[in-house]
């Protein structure tokens, strides 16, 4: 059986917020520390690796991977993708889940479901939005991938496109008749799907967040919770402003 591990993206370069992942977000705990809280308490026996680059600008965040009890790995800045290649070889990880640190609103129990489904003979697996566009090209911040390490292996092989490369996966479910991509239905509906936004990219992102996670607390994993928040307090004028600003 292939051994299954969760592989954290994290790097401080951003330019929209520097150093964004290490910022004070939630009663003195930082975006990262938040996750791995929630992966830790949620999945006890699965390996958690922090994947950074080997830029000297992200010294301070492998340190605190390592405080954290992190498997931590750390490779090339802009080839992700070899990143992760690299670092699920090391670790001896076939079966990677693929989490971004700038969404501190990751559903445990989403990511149970993409976990625990079957992926046998299968390249890629996440959710997906109503009208079929894969979450992580949305600004929903709520959901995790999983992808074989051989077909990451592949894209290298396939590729030399910067884009595909920085990006992890999109070269994967952007060529189905190469790849064997299958795709689970948002456990929920809402008109306004389109409309949320708890991915972090900026100031404005992460003033928000906190703002949302200081009310909610541990009441941001219900999702329905969540989203009823965010109507209520007419939060989704602000999320719609970034959605316009950041559409992938």
């Amino acid at each position: 059986m292939n051994q299954q591990g969760i592989i954290i993206q994290a790097r401080s370069g951003s330019t929209r917020l520097p150093n964004k992942v290490l910022l004070d977000f939630h009663e003195g705990q930082t975006i990262l520390e938040l996750i791995v809280r929630n992966l830790k308490s949620t999945f006890p026996d699965t390996k958690i690796i922090l994947a950074t680059t080997n830029s000297k600008k992200d010294n301070t965040l492998a340190e605190k991977g390592k405080e954290l009890d992190l498997l931590v790995f750390r490779g090339s800045e802009d080839n992700v993708v070899s990143r992760f290649v690299e670092c699920a070889k090391e670790y001896q990880v076939q079966d990677l889940i693929r989490i971004c640190s700038d969404n501190p609103f990751l559903n445990m129990d989403g990511i149970k479901e993409v976990m625990s489904a079957d992926f046998e003979n299968i390249d890629y697996l996440s959710y997906r939005m109503p009208g079929g566009n894969p979450t992580i090209k949305s600004h929903l911040g709520l959901y995790v991938e999983r992808v074989s390490l051989k077909a990451l292996e592949s894209v290298l092989k396939e590729t030399k496109d910067s884009l595909y490369l920085e990006h992890v996966t999109n070269y994967l479910y952007g060529h189905p008749d190469k790849y064997n991509c299958q795709w689970l239905d948002l456990p929920f509906t809402d008109e306004n799907i389109d409309q949320y936004r708890f991915t972090l990219d900026d100031k404005y992102d992460f003033e928000l967040g906190q703002n949302i996670y200081s009310s909610l607390k541990t009441e941001v994993q219900n999702i329905p919770n969540l989203l009823s928040f965010v109507k209520e307090n007419d939060l989704l004028t602000i999320m719609k402003s970034q959605i316009k600003k950041y559409t992938k």
